[in-house]
């Protein structure tokens, strides 16, 4: 990951969905790209959607975030498709220790 990832990690997890003003961890939800630029409930990302998928297939593979197992009601292991996981939270957690902005 470079510094771009670094800032599309911190801007998608910042604007994602939020229940009572703090970050929502939902472990078990599906999330696309395609479906939350736009979408009711998360914060208007500031960032390019291919930029974004590239940070997110990236953080993917390093197990930072996950995919569903596909099938019905799950896209899989598309692009751009992830689940938020407890590594999410704990790289999520040192960036912001860090005070990287």
């Amino acid at each position: 990951m470079n510094d771009i990832d670094l800032i599309n990690f911190i801007e998608l997890i910042e604007n994602s969905p939020k229940v009572n003003t703090e970050f929502y961890w939902d472990f078990d939800s599906e999330f696309r790209t395609r479906d939350i630029y736009g979408v009711e409930g998360w914060a208007s990302l500031k960032i390019d959607k291919t930029s974004l998928e590239l940070t997110i297939e990236k953080l993917k593979r390093t197990g930072a975030l996950s995919f569903g197992q596909g099938g019905l009601g799950s896209v899989g292991n598309a692009l751009g498709a992830f689940m938020f996981t407890d590594f999410t939270k704990s790289l999520y957690e040192v960036i912001k220790a860090t005070g990287i902005k």
